[in-house]
């Protein structure tokens, strides 16, 4: 039964190992619904959140939550009646550290994590703002986490849980961005975002260097929608927020989002 959907993920170019991902999670979708009681998965990735959303959304019983409105790892919540935020197995640790001395990058505390020992399944988003690190993690390993979590790039450590409304908002990384653009082609609105030529944000989707809602693509012929985002490998994401009309010359106007 699980294998009806594989046609589809197939056809939009899911790579097996995120189908076996989708697989485990149906698993845990059957599973709630037979036992008559909410189960939740561990963190899965954007890609994964994404396409759970195109399978189930229109479930009642399905939902989601990273922490924060807008997070991307995310838990998944199957026969999820009446669930509350704080019914979510997660934590949010706050660590500090001596950063007069050193920088702390992101790449750094996922590296100190997982040589914890522990999948990166356990862990929700990460951010680095000040001299603070934020990152959640799931609510069974929150006090071996603290415990265990000594040092980030031989950077002693001190940590913390926090209330979830502690994480940094992420709009502060985002700036408003308008586009005036001849298509909705993925390499059109790519060449806008970033301030390239047609033909050379094309050579990047075909170079395997852009994701489409998080999922990898080579095809520059895909149209996007309202509420898409777009991942260019060293440059940064746009995010389309709003297809606002055409101007008097028959172009496109755009509204979004983009790192800065």
């Amino acid at each position: 039964m699980a294998k009806r959907y594989h046609s589809y993920l197939q056809q939009i170019g899911t790579s097996e190992e995120s189908i076996a991902q989708i697989d485990k999670l149906y698993d845990l979708k059957i599973r709630a619904e037979r036992q008559n009681r909410t189960i939740f998965s561990e963190f899965v990735n954007p890609e994964i959140v994404y396409l759970s959303r195109k399978l189930w959304i229109d479930s009642a019983v399905f939902s989601v939550f990273g922490g924060y409105q807008g997070a991307e790892y995310q838990i998944l919540a199957f026969n999820a009646f009446d669930i509350r935020e704080n019914d979510y197995p997660l934590k949010l640790l706050k660590v500090s550290y001596p950063s007069k001395f050193a920088t702390i990058s992101h790449r750094d505390v996922l590296g100190s994590l997982m040589s914890l020992g522990l999948k990166r399944s356990a862990f929700g988003d990460i951010k680095v703002k000040n001299e603070y690190v934020y990152f959640f993690v799931l609510s069974d390993f929150s006090e071996y986490v603290s415990q265990h979590l000594s040092k980030i790039k031989n950077l002693g450590v001190k940590i913390k849980e926090v209330e979830l409304s502690e994480y940094p908002s992420s709009g502060d990384d985002l700036k408003v961005c308008n586009l005036t653009v001849s298509s909705l082609r993925i390499d059109v609105i790519l060449a806008g975002a970033f301030n390239l030529s047609r033909n050379k944000a094309s050579s990047q989707i075909l170079s395997g260097l852009v994701k489409h809602n998080y999922m990898l693509t080579k095809n520059n012929n895909i149209i996007l929608n309202e509420g898409d985002m777009l991942s260019f490998r060293g440059k940064g994401r746009f995010y389309l927020t709003e297809i606002s009309g055409k101007s008097k010359k028959g172009k496109i106007r755009l509204k979004g989002k983009i790192t800065k």
